[in-house]
């Protein structure tokens, strides 16, 4: 029996050991807010999250402030056991707060007297939301402070608790609410005895029962009545057994799970030894806990955790208060939970301010924190107290350590930096500012000035929002300051970007690292490049005052002789004098002796005195020699070649086998009886010291002619032979020994063959030829010596052979025509020449010329007259044929001529062959058709004076991109943002034609994804004009707004781009420089392709290009391009996959580290750039596919387009990022925009160039916010009858839409039928069949939703239908004559007239498919015109939160603001006539802006009868 019980008592001392030990957790430091709370409900509910997930033990106060939402997840909380400081549960709406495992609130901190306070926790707008319920099921004590009930209208059961019975300390009370409940309130469980803390039955009160309840036995706490259930008396709350390890939660310390009075300490007597010993189970007291090491953000002092050393000690650096050497640091007051005291106020100071600055006079230590906001700056009289100058703040220049935390804000152009703080080194961190210990926070600061800040121990640091802040620190510098980087959180966005700080000059001195600086002075850097002098960064040390100490430079010690390496006398690097052990002193001991580095050291063993005298010095160094710095005499040495004294040697040691021995009475000065003397490093053993004496050379030997010298080898002038060395002889470099005999590699002079067959030669010793061979020929750089000059050759006056003219064979004196031996083809007097000139013949190689057979046998006075008339009949002959055929001809083509006028008027089909008879033959060509399509294409000139140039955006070699302004001539008070090239003056006529080049390709193209050519300036300087991009290009804006790139924004920019690349494969356009860098980015959901200066436009019969020359980005390449140089569409696929690379790794650089020119091998090899982060599989395999070696492997843009729509109908699935769903990227105002456009404040008139150009139902929108509306340009006015409109050719297909849901939320058209259209400007056929399908967008983005199917380009809109009124009607005279009059004011422009675009686009500006699609998107951004009745807009109008919203869309509707077509606004006129059209016409979105306008109506109605 007592066995068994033995058994049981184990078991339950295991249990309750397991128990105890799973108490133990996650510290987490508490909060002291109050009732206020750190930003929106959203971010403080985050904020209390991270702060309280897995946390046990909450060291501080617990503030549940503001839990707004009945759906907030609050089981982050279930883990607390234990909270030392109070328990705030205030202003909250939720049912109950889950902290079903709290056991014990010590009250440490009291919020006022209170150790738990629950008030306000109701919902003004829902009177059923509020707590209703604690259920603090297992709180059995509160060591200290009341509680305290209040305002909680719905909380029930709060009043059956025994708190003073069971939970509350003596002395300590409960105050409960006073007020009505607004709810009926349930009893408690039967089986809880009327104490519960909510209606369920686990609710019941747990009593562990104090004394008296407990038996006489028990000290504290029981868990029954009997001696038996007594708990230790370190228990608080309960237990589970007798034992100290048994208690539910300690009285005192817990340590490693047994409760007991005291925590170890750090020293133990010991009464062997009669003293203090360490403990080697010593542990440090934190709070209620005994922890082997203090926690970070505090102190150790002796044997406890402190937040501040006491008095008479400091912080010695590592934490550890330790006794002040010398006077204390002085240490002031700081500010402690968010204020520093006033006298004689209950209300303390917020921020520093002028009347308590004096108090910080020359602290080293401030206890507490630092605040300085605004009111530092500006005055607070609610206080009362003035502003003050940041001057003023030069007070804190002596301050080393804060305590707690350090926050800055507030603006004032004075404050610029924290050169106040130049001498901080520490921040503790032991109060935090909402879990941070610096914070820098919109402030006008462009400098941080922390030049000493070495280290922060706790919190985290926040640097946020500062405009001007240009001189910051690298993250990787911060981290090394943050004591522990791993939970201590860097936050440092918002500041002004870098770009801009670089381009102001706000940079870095030169002598700063890439670690950055915290100033613009030299004395600011973070880490020196070279060198620091006294603080400062320095290119070198000045080397004979001071030293180089980790780059640092200081003065060094007046021992020492100019460097050292520290400062005092034991750093030197050369002593004045000597050294004595570390120190440099004037002379060493006369024991010990300077060796050859000045140091004192003991005499070798050696060494002897040269008296036999023990007092005598016995060497003057520490080398084992007689010398000065070795031994001033010994028996036997052994010297080097210098007769000094390497070594002394016993005096019965032979000489070693590389030197020889000889008498030391030769070397008096020496003292010394015998020597050994070193041979020379080339013997191998010696009878004496030259190099002559050798017993045999150890390398190789050189010959004299009478005596041999051994050398260690044979310079590049001479020759070996059986390892002796000769020099070469009249050699320009070396020679080569070889057949018993040395040639020259390259002779000094001249080389002479003696048998060339075995190339066997001499050089000559002098300038110049021998006679047998004068003449000289180059040949392999070498002048050679020649008979005679053989082949095509001759001797100048140097006596060289140089080539002969190409016409001469066999040699020649000169290079001239007439000076050939023999000529090549033939010879005309003196001179060689291809062919005979005229009137002569070739014989036998000779031009003579031409004689009749007859004539040369005449006598020479008849010939000659014979030759003479037969000329002139000849001549007489000729001119009657000449004649005669002329008037014939003339008469034929005037006879043609007739015959093929008429056929061309009657349009005769006439075959080819008899083309030839044509009169016309410069306008009847043979056909040879290529099957090309003409470039319809529009390239617009516009005039210098149209442009008005802002600042440059960017230059290169041949020119300047300036961000400019276009103010159309025919466009009134338009004025276009725009981007201009200029080319440089001076450039050449190449750079010219490449940039028209350029404006070709670009011309060529128009697409959404692709910048747009405004047109062409040729003034003196060629200017190319673009759209202009106004947030730049998308690798910047990547690297820039990295944090807020989501998923599927990265999937519709990589679709974008897709769809671009298509359009210009389809326009056989291949791009050759795609890269991040080329695309530009106009909104933050639109991108478009850019920088076609290397673009080529490939005709019908090409498939690839092959570039000449010039420089290429390498790394961005398909290995076909690098290695030879050939482009296809497929290499600009390869390209996509390193931009969309890009895109994936935030701004990443390709093979960043690798060499261009290592690029090839790197592929050739296979390798490839690694998978991005934040990719799948499924994605990363899309870029692999597109850097396949096998071009023709490689998808084209086609399956690129629809493999990313895919991606990016669920981007969450390829692209894993974390926070993903929060993400969003700024989305400036509309006005923000055109603030970016331009420069100007005036932005009256100012308009996007696709607004203009392709004017719509929103730009028209954008106009009226700009009040440009009344000032449109004439060339651009409303749409005319719809009798007029001729549907021009977009060169974009037509799709079939499947369901009209799919497109409502979006996206793209499925794969169907396309119809055709010709190049014409006019449809082909009839118009397409309406479909309530069909919709239209501008914007490509509208395609690239959650759920999108497969996007097609754009739509050309469907004609307007002629349709017969139901209700019919006349148009009375004075109705037609207004029509007309108002036809005949404004000027008409007709579709034909407009210049082309691509393909017969046209570009009258109401009748484009991106008008049709415009009109659709801002049918859907009409935010108050989807309400659906007026009843319902006026209760939306009735909400004051969005009254100036409105009231600010009500001033930029125009009259017909949703479409200003005369026949549309006809049947607007009636609002009865709504059924005007067919149901699926009025469905099409290209028709719904009726319907805007008419809710439009609607609004201005329900806004009439409002207070709007």
């Amino acid at each position: 029996m007592g066995r068994t019980a033995a058994v049981l008592r184990a078991v339950a001392l295991v249990l309750a050991l397991f128990h105890c030990r799973s108490t133990e957790g996650k510290v987490c430091i508490g909060t002291d807010n109050k009732l206020s709370t750190v930003g929106e409900p959203t971010h403080h509910y985050a904020l209390l999250k991270s702060l309280y997930t897995n946390c046990t033990y909450v060291d501080g106060n617990l503030e549940l402030v503001q839990i707004e939402g009945m759906d907030r997840d609050l089981s982050f909380l279930k883990d607390i056991r234990e909270v030392t400081g109070y328990v705030l549960l205030a202003l909250s709406d939720i049912s109950y707060i889950p902290l079903d495992n709290l056991r014990i609130i010590r009250g440490k901190d009291l919020y006022y007297g209170n150790a738990l306070s629950v008030q306000y926790n109701y919902n003004k707008n829902i009177k059923t939301l509020g707590l209703r319920e604690l259920r603090l099921n297992s709180l059995a004590e509160i060591l200290n402070g009341n509680v305290t009930f209040f305002n909680n209208p719905l909380l029930c059961n709060e009043d059956t608790i025994d708190w003073e019975g069971d939970i509350l300390a003596e002395g300590f009370h409960v105050v409960y609410d006073t007020k009505e409940k607004t709810r009926e309130c349930p009893a408690c469980e039967a089986s809880c005895n009327g104490h519960c803390w909510g209606s369920r039955e686990e609710d019941c009160q747990r009593f562990t029962r104090r004394r008296p309840d407990c038996s006489a036995q028990c000290d504290y706490r029981c868990q029954g009545p009997n001696p038996q259930d007594c708990c230790h008396k370190q228990c608080a709350v309960g237990c589970t057994g007798p034992l100290a390890t048994d208690c539910l939660a300690c009285l005192h310390f817990n340590n490693s799970g047994k409760c007991e009075e005291y925590c170890p300490p750090p020293f133990i007597y010991d009464n062997n030894l009669f003293q203090n010993v360490p403990n080697p189970d010593a542990k440090y007291t934190y709070g209620s806990m005994c922890v082997d090491e203090c926690p970070t953000h505090l102190l150790q002092d002796r044997g406890s955790c402190v937040k501040s050393c006491p008095r008479g000690k400091t912080d010695d650096g590592n934490r550890v208060c330790k006794d002040c050497v010398g006077a204390c640091p002085k240490k002031c007051r700081g500010f402690t939970k968010f204020e520093y005291p006033k006298a004689g106020s209950p209300i303390g100071y917020s921020a520093l301010n002028v009347e308590i600055m004096e108090n910080f006079t020359n602290c080293t230590i401030i206890d507490g924190s630092l605040i300085i906001t605004r009111q530092t700056f500006e005055g607070d009289s609610y206080i009362g107290y003035a502003g003050m100058s940041p001057s003023m703040l030069s007070v804190l220049s002596t301050v080393e350590q804060i305590t707690g935390y350090l926050q800055v804000e507030g603006i004032n152009n004075d404050f610029r930096d924290l050169n106040m703080f130049r001498n901080l080194k520490i921040i503790q961190g032991r109060e935090l500012y909402n879990q941070f210990s610096l914070v820098i926070f919109q402030s006008s600061l462009e400098s941080l000035g922390l030049t000493s800040l070495q280290q922060v121990n706790n919190g985290k640091v926040n640097i946020r929002k500062n405009n001007d802040l240009c001189y910051n620190v690298d993250n990787a510098v911060w981290r090394r300051i943050l004591k522990d980087p791993t939970t201590q959180e860097l936050q440092i966005i918002g500041n002004r970007n870098k770009t801009m700080c670089a381009l102001e000059g706000k940079v870095c001195p030169d002598q700063c690292t890439s670690d950055g600086c915290w100033g613009f002075e030299a004395n600011q850097c973070i880490k020196c490049a070279n060198f620091e002098l006294d603080g400062t960064c320095v290119e070198s040390c000045e080397a004979t005052t001071h030293y180089s100490d980790n780059k640092q430079c200081r003065p060094c010690d007046p021992e020492c002789d100019g460097m050292c390496n520290g400062p005092g006398s034991d750093n030197c690097t050369k002593c004045l004098n000597v050294k004595d052990g570390p120190f440099c002193k004037a002379e060493c001991p006369p024991m010990k002796y300077p060796d050859k580095n000045g140091e004192c050291q003991p005499c070798h063993e050696n060494c002897v005195a040269p008296d036999s005298s023990l007092d005598s010095p016995r060497c003057a160094g520490p080398q084992n020699n007689v010398s000065a710095d070795g031994c001033v005499a010994c028996k036997k040495a052994r010297l080097n070649k210098k007769k000094r004294v390497l070594e002394c040697l016993p005096e019965d040691q032979q000489c070693p086998h590389d030197t020889y021995e000889t008498s030391g009475k030769t070397y008096t000065t020496l003292n010394i009886e015998q020597v050994c003397f070193p041979c020379d490093d080339q013997c191998d053993g010696c009878t004496g010291v030259a190099p002559t004496s050798c017993k045999q050379c150890r390398y190789f030997k050189r010959r004299f002619d009478n005596y041999d010298t051994c050398i260690s080898g044979c310079s590049s002038k001479e020759y070996n032979v059986s390892n002796t060395c000769y020099e070469c002889q009249n050699c320009r470099e070396g020679c080569t020994y070889r057949n018993g005999k040395a040639y020259c590699d390259l002779c000094f002079h001249y080389k002479v063959y003696i048998n060339k067959s075995i190339d066997d030669y001499d050089c000559t010793a002098s300038d110049s030829c021998p006679p047998g061979k004068p003449f000289h020929v180059l040949e392999n750089d070498d002048q050679v010596c020649v008979e005679n000059c053989t082949g095509n050759t001759y001797p100048d006056f140097n006596k060289q052979c140089k080539a002969c003219h190409s016409e001469c064979v066999d040699g020649c004196v000169d290079d001239t025509r007439s000076g050939c031996f023999r000529c090549r083809s033939v010879k005309y007097g003196d001179e060689c020449l291809e062919e005979c000139p005229q009137r002569t013949e070739d014989k036998d190689g000779i031009c003579e010329p031409i004689n009749d057979f007859f004539i040369g046998s005449l006598s020479a006075p008849a010939s000659k007259g014979l030759l003479a008339g037969i000329i002139l009949a000849v001549v007489i002959l000729l001119l009657v044929i000449i004649l005669v055929y002329t008037v014939y001809q003339r008469r034929q083509r005037n006879r043609r001529r007739q015959t093929w006028r008429k056929v061309k008027e009657l349009g005769i089909e006439v075959p080819v062959s008899d083309l030839e008879n044509n009169p016309y033959g410069h306008e009847l060509q043979p056909l040879t058709p290529t099957g090309a399509a003409p470039n319809q294409a529009y390239l617009r000139i516009i005039k210098e004076t149209e442009l008005k140039r802002g600042m440059v955006l960017g230059s290169g070699a041949f020119g300047t991109v300036y961000k400019s302004l276009w103010f159309p001539e025919s466009g009134g008070n338009v004025k276009i943002p725009v981007a201009v090239k200029v080319l440089r003056e001076g450039t050449t006529p190449e750079a010219s034609k490449e940039l028209l080049e350029e404006a070709y390709v670009m011309a060529t193209v128009d697409h959404p994804c692709l910048v747009r050519l405004l047109g062409v300036c040729l003034a003196q300087q060629t200017m190319l004009v673009t759209q202009f991009m106004p947030l730049g290009d998308l690798l910047k804006y990547v690297l820039q707004n990295k944090d807020n790139v989501g998923s599927q924004v990265l999937l519709n920019w990589c679709t974008q781009i897709a769809m671009g690349m298509l359009y210009l494969e389809e326009k056989r356009l291949v791009h050759r420089d795609l890269a991040a860098r080329n695309v530009l980015v106009k909104t933050p959901n639109q991108v478009k392709i850019t920088d076609f200066g290397l673009a080529k436009l490939l005709d019908i019969d090409e498939e690839e290009y092959y570039a000449e020359g010039g420089k290429m980005p390498i790394k961005w390449l398909a290995l076909e391009c690098i290695q030879y140089r050939k482009f296809t569409h497929q290499s600009d696929v390869w390209s996509f996959g390193v931009t969309i690379w890009e895109l994936m790794t935030f701004g990443g650089k390709p093979y960043d580290g690798v060499r261009a020119r290592d690029v090839p091998d790197l592929l050739e090899r296979g390798e490839r750039l690694p998978q991005p982060p934040i990719c799948t599989l499924d994605l990363y395999m899309v870029m692999v596919k597109c850097w396949l070696l096998d071009a023709d492997a490689r998808p084209n843009f086609g399956e690129l387009v629809d493999t990313f729509h895919k991606l990016a109908a669920d981007p969450s699935r390829y692209i894993v990022i974390q926070g993903d769903d929060r993400m969003k990227l700024p989305s400036p105002t509309e006005n923000k925009i055109f603030e970016l456009l331009s420069d100007e404040e005036d932005l009256e008139g100012l308009m996007d160039a696709e607004d203009y150009l392709l004017p719509s139902q929103m730009s028209r929108s954008h106009q009226g916010s700009l009040g440009s509306l009344n000032n449109q340009p004439t060339g651009y006015s409303p749409m005319h009858s719809v009798n007029n409109v001729k549907h021009s050719d977009q060169s974009l297909d037509d799709h079939e839409y499947d369901n009209e849901r799919e497109m409502r939320r979006g996206a793209g058209p499925p794969n169907g039928p396309k119809k055709s259209l010709k190049g014409n400007g006019k449809m082909n056929g009839n118009p397409p069949a309406r479909d309530a399908s069909l919709r239209y967008s501008a914007d490509p983005t509208i395609f690239f939703a959650k759920g999108d199917t497969k996007p097609k380009p754009l739509e050309t809109p469907p004609a307007l239908p002629k349709k017969v009124r139901k209700k019919s009607s006349k148009t009375s005279a004075s109705d037609q004559t207004a029509h007309a009059d108002r036809q005949s004011t404004e000027k008409y422009v007709p579709p034909g007239s407009r210049p082309s675009s691509i393909e017969g686009q046209s570009q009258s500006p109401r009748h484009s498919s991106i008008e049709g699609a415009s009109r659709s998107a801002s049918y859907h951004s009409l935010t108050p015109a989807d309400q659906n009745d007026e009843g319902r807009l006026k209760d939306a109008l009735k909400n004051d939160r969005l009254k100036p919203k409105l009231k600010q869309y009500l001033g930029k509707l125009g009259s017909n603001n949703a479409i200003d077509n005369p026949e549309y606004q006809e049947i607007l006129g009636n609002e009865d006539q709504e059924d005007y059209y067919d149901d699926d016409l009025s469905d099409h979105e290209y028709y719904n802006d009726i319907r805007a306008n008419k809710k439009a109506n609607l609004l201005r109605k329900a806004a009439s009868e409002t207070d709007i």
